[in-house]
This record gives C-alpha cells, structure tokens and sequence, in this order.
C-alpha cells in the first residue's frame, strides 16, 4: 500500500516537473478578435501570391546577409574603383624625374604606348592590352555596383541575386591582373628598354618590374575587386 502511494507521488511529480502543472488545460485565445485575424490571414495570402515563403519571417534562420555596414563597404569600393581613374596606375623614373600616369592618361595615350609596347615584342602589346581592359572593366564595375547595390526589387532575395551576380563579375578584373602578373614571371625580352632611360625599365620586364611600377590606383583598385569578389561569395 506504502508503495503504491509512493508511486503515485512520484508519477504526480514526474509530471509536474514536465509541466502538465504549469500550462492549463485550455489555451487562451490567440486573436484579439476576428478582424485581426482576418488581417492577419489577408497578409499572409498576399506574400504567397509574390512568391514569398513565410517561413523564413519567423525563422533563426532568416538573417540578413546583406547588412548596413557591408552596404557602406561596398559603396566606399565601387566609388573608389570609379575615383581610381584619376590616381597614378604607374610610376616611372627618367633621372631625378618621376613620372606619374593616371588611368586617364594611360587611356588617351594607349596608342603611343602600342608603339614603345613594340620593343618588347607580342607579350609586351598584350599586356599592355590587359591593362587597358583592366582599367575600362574596373570603371565601368564600380558604376554597375553602385546602380545594383542600390537597385530595389519587390523581394529581398531577388534584390540580393541582382547585387550577387554584379559584385561576381569584379572577378573579372583580378583574373586580369593574375594573367598579367603570370606573363610578369614568365618574363618579356625589352632589349631597347634601356634607351629610353628609364630607371624601372630593364632588359627583361619581369614582375618585379611590374611590381616597381605599379601605382597606388592599381593597388587601391585590386583591393576593391578582391573585395567584391569575396563578398558575391557570401550572398
């Protein structure tokens, strides 16, 4: 008899520390009243018709991956990729002379340099011709980011796609500069380089040389591609 009333003491408290105990029988009701609810369910049709999944508004997993900080990031790079055009991309030495050439500049006088390209033969005339791509791609990137950063779509998730598949193509640019910096190793003959006296310019244009050119617009710009490129991987 000791043990039955032991056991039925031990089952009452088994489930009271389930909670059996702490929740009524009987749930409060959930809608203040029937207008609310009809709001509610209203709203819910509408997402579905635009092909929202309502899940995710109340879901730990919906975290937005695209955050103010990130925004203002993004925006600082695009507009540096634009500014860029106007900072020296490369630097020569002609004695106590140092030369600076913006992109602007590299742009307008792209044909000349063609022609001292020459001297170094084929390799020399396509590296030269990634630059010049690499230049035009970037600025016009750097405009592209900024209308899709700040785009609008109906949904956040084709918003995110849009800007997704722009920051993708600044992949494009730092696939350039890896091109021209394997061309760098493997090393361009410049016999004639050395006439035109100009410090950097030697015998061979290696990367090194390149490296020793370059300046902080194409530096700045690298940065902002890399960037970019890593953050189309997280959206």
């Amino acid at each position: 008899m000791a043990e039955e009333k032991k056991n039925e003491k031990e089952e009452a408290l088994r489930y009271k520390y389930i909670g059996f105990d702490v929740f009524p029988l009987t749930s409060k009701k959930f809608w203040k009243n029937a207008e609310e609810e009809k709001k509610y369910l209203e709203e819910v049709k509408s997402r579905k018709e635009h092909g929202e999944r309502e899940e995710r508004d109340h879901s730990v997993v919906f975290v937005s991956v695209f955050s103010p900080v990130e925004k203002t990031i993004l925006t600082l790079t695009s507009v540096l990729m634009i500014l860029s055009l106007f900072l020296p991309w490369f630097n020569f030495s002609r004695g106590e002379t140092v030369m600076r050439y913006n992109a602007l500049q590299y742009l307008f006088k792209f044909g000349n340099l063609m022609t001292y390209s020459g001297l170094g033969g084929t390799l020399m005339g396509i590296l030269a011709v990634l630059f010049l791509l690499i230049i035009i791609i970037s600025f016009l990137l750097g405009i592209f980011n900024l209308l899709s950063i700040y785009s609008k779509a109906s949904l956040e998730e084709r918003y995110l796609l849009k800007v997704k598949r722009t920051l993708r193509f600044n992949s494009i640019t730092f696939v350039l500069w890896i091109v021209a910096i394997v061309l760098s190793i493997i090393g361009i003959t410049t016999p004639l380089a050395s006439a035109f006296g100009v410090k950097q310019l030697r015998e061979v244009f290696n990367v090194v040389t390149l490296v020793s050119i370059s300046g902080i617009g194409l530096w700045i710009s690298l940065g902002c591609w890399v960037l970019n490129s890593v953050k189309a991987n997280d959206l």
